[in-house]
């Protein structure tokens, strides 16, 4: 796996764990409640580290494909 992949691949699992949030959070039932505030800070936690890794490919590509 090259770099590139393993960027696609992290991003992949960020997304997929960023819609589980997101759909957790808009969830009625009563015993999920309990827990939104933790699925609040998972989620903020998750974004920033979303926008990290973005940042992270960028600046590879940026020494890599420098044109």
């Amino acid at each position: 796996m090259n770099a590139f992949e393993m960027y696609k691949t992290v991003e992949n699992v960020i997304e997929a764990e960023i819609k589980e949030l997101k759909r957790k959070l808009k969830s009625k039932r009563v015993a999920d409640q309990g827990m939104k505030g933790q699925w609040e800070k998972d989620l903020f936690e998750i974004s920033q580290l979303r926008k990290g890794v973005g940042e992270s490919k960028e600046k590879f590509l940026d020494r890599v494909l420098p044109y």
